[in-house]
């Protein structure tokens, strides 16, 4: 599943702004941007590394279901 929280900030900011808004690199939307863009990142990292150890476990169910 992949996080779509950036989305949802830059959805918020363009409807506060406008359509191009002009935005400097300290700006408090940016920060939100940025911190938002990192949240995404983690969170889809955690979400694959989590897939990744309940593999193993997941299998076993599926071969269980089988017999």
């Amino acid at each position: 599943m992949v996080s779509n929280r950036l989305d949802k900030v830059h959805k918020k900011i363009t409807k506060k702004k406008g359509k191009n808004p002009n935005l400097h690199e300290g700006s408090r939307d940016t920060k939100r941007l940025q911190s938002a863009a990192q949240r995404d990142d983690k969170l889809n990292r955690l979400t694959k590394v989590r897939e990744h150890q309940n593999r193993p476990y997941r299998m076993h169910t599926v071969a269980s279901r089988l017999t």
